[in-house]
């Protein structure tokens, strides 16, 4: 859960919330010097690498990202990455990566790299020694070994077997559609059928076939201790892919991008749809236009959601002071960073939007009908005095002057002394105790009015209703500030402030019924019993309290333990 620091900034970041601005809940920056990279598990020995290179004296944020990347070809990060692994429709493994400056904004990558384990390094030699962006296929091989890297063989016995079983299993499954003999059942090869792109359900057609899940791929990034930023991506593409695919990680903007002056993005997934919308490039714009890195990656992951529902997605970002968040699709993704106020590697889990969704669907079910209530309890309240006055207040009690006018500035003294105390309690007390507490007195205060005989004791009464009335509203505020993103309060406070309206269309209703029905019941005026019924809609409403995590925030990291308590 993130740390709002010492406690004049959280009552700060009340003040925010109360303006009807929100922080999105990207985690703070570790510190630099930093490198953040997807995945976690075995990746995590490339992002101790990159960093263990970043922190030696004249070491660049390239030369990490670079170490890190190259790290995780060695080992074959989880086969997904390096020789040896996501053989291709003829068993061969080859190769894609990128690398980029966040000063001069220059990548060099290479893509379908044939007979060479060190793409990352590869890539860095296109950078540093041409004016091109990208090489390709055995000409980028041939560059490669003139700049002195060895030509070797990929393949290696683990993917050979794989690659025989997956043929023995009549090449299931696979990237080929439109063709004959049926993909689905046969290995070919193949011949295209005849599309009509004037038909219906063209469109059907061409629809992708993400026919495996593993589309793994370490995408880097690193920050030197002076801000300097880099980014790159290696990977071995999709397993079993048509011969020459290329995929997203040597595509700048799409496997990784960088703007040293604004951020930087890393992101794995299924490259083949995702290069569709340079997410990464997307993400580091976003950032640009004032979105935070958790808002940025989310935003790039819907964006592929809306056209792909079913696209397998990863995104982690970065924004140049370290601040970083993540987001994905199709499944829980992970990733990993080190910063220098840090003595080892973290891992972030993300769940995927998809479940995100249903997360704030069941948030909302929990809280907006919580402040609805408690508004439209409290708004219905606000009315009571007024209609209790023409109901027969003013004749029992003997009111002849301005006492009316001067009970409502009471409430109102009350409900405006009550924001300041209650703005700095929220920093100190929980909420889930502090809205019950103050309803209960709340409550207890509303009650009382019922029994009034002077107009003292009622100004004594309406004056603590205010009081404690007071920390509701500012307490919602925050509540809705917590636990959604800047984006998703407008609605929420939209909503919350239908309670107004319900409070207003109903007090009078329930004023008319309360003086034609229980009139003289057990000896009661009817505005009497107006107080108590006030008092006793209190019960259903404070029973689901807003939050569960000290300090009166949580973020979706941590989210399930508010649903195991509540």
């Amino acid at each position: 859960m993130p740390d709002l620091g010492p406690r004049s900034a959280r009552l700060l970041l009340v003040s925010l919330l109360l303006a009807g601005r929100a922080l999105a809940q990207s985690h703070p920056s570790p510190g630099l010097p930093m490198v953040i990279n997807t995945w976690g598990g075995p990746f995590t020995a490339a992002t101790d690498a990159a960093y263990q290179a970043l922190v030696r004296p004249g070491a660049s944020a390239l030369d990490a990202v670079e170490i890190g990347c190259a790290t995780c070809e060695a080992n074959q990060c989880d086969g997904s990455v390096g020789f040896g692994g996501s053989p291709d429709e003829r068993c061969e493994t080859t190769l894609d990566a990128m690398i980029m400056d966040g000063v001069t904004m220059k990548s060099g990558s290479v893509a379908g790299l044939r007979r060479v384990k060190n793409a990352i390094g590869v890539a860095r030699h296109v950078l540093e020694y041409t004016s091109h962006t990208m090489l390709a296929g055995d000409l980028a091989t041939d560059f490669a070994v003139e700049n002195g890297f060895p030509a070797e063989n990929l393949t290696t016995e683990a993917s050979a077997a794989r690659c025989a079983e997956w043929r023995r299993s009549n090449c299931q499954s696979n990237y080929r559609q439109n063709v004959t003999p049926d993909p689905k059942s046969s290995c070919g090869p193949y011949t295209p059928v005849e599309l009509d792109s004037g038909a219906a359900g063209y469109f059907d057609l061409i629809a992708p076939n993400s026919a495996q899940a593993s589309h793994d791929t370490i995408s880097m990034m690193a920050l030197d201790a002076s801000g300097v930023m880099a980014a790159g991506t290696s990977t071995n593409g999709a397993s079993f892919k048509v011969p020459g695919r290329v995929g997203d990680g040597p595509i700048t903007g799409s496997g990784s991008y960088v703007d040293g002056d604004v951020g930087a993005c890393g992101a794995t997934g299924d490259g083949d749809i995702m290069m569709r919308f340079l997410p990464c490039y997307q993400a580091v714009e976003s950032m640009r236009r004032g979105m935070s890195p958790q808002e940025a990656a989310r935003d790039a992951v819907v964006r592929m959601v809306r056209k792909y529902p079913a696209v397998a997605s990863g995104i982690v970002v970065v924004n140049n002071k370290g601040e970083h968040g993540g987001a994905g699709s199709g499944w829980t993704f992970t990733y990993a960073f080190r910063g220098g106020k840090m003595n080892a590697t973290e891992v972030v889990t993300v769940p995927p939007v998809c479940e995100e969704r249903r997360l704030i669907t069941k948030i909302d079910l929990l809280l907006v009908p919580y402040s609805v209530l408690g508004y439209w309890v409290k708004y219905v309240d606000q009315s009571n005095l007024n209609n209790a006055y023409v109901a027969g207040l003013k004749e029992d009690l003997g009111f002849y002057g301005n006492e009316l006018v001067q009970l409502q500035t009471l409430f109102t003294l009350g409900s405006v002394l009550g924001q300041i105390p209650f703005l700095f309690i929220m920093t100190y007390v929980p909420i889930q105790y502090l809205i019950p507490i103050c309803d209960i007195m709340w409550g207890i205060f509303t009650l009382l009015q019922y029994r009034v005989n002077s107009y003292a004791e009622l100004a004594a009464y309406r004056f603590m209703v205010g009081w404690f009335e007071a920390a509701f509203f500012p307490a919602m505020h925050y509540v809705f500030g917590s636990w959604y993103r800047g984006h998703e309060i407008a609605r929420r406070g939209g909503i919350f402030y239908t309670g107004l309206a319900a409070g207003t269309l109903t007090a009078g209703l329930i004023q008319a019924g309360a003086s034609r029905s229980l009139e003289g019941v057990h000896g009661l005026e009817g505005w009497r019993w107006m107080y108590i019924i006030c008092a006793i809609t209190l019960i259903p409403h404070f029973r689901t309290t807003p939050t569960s995590a000290p300090p009166n925030f949580s973020s979706f990291n941590n989210i399930t333990t508010f649903f195991k308590l509540s």
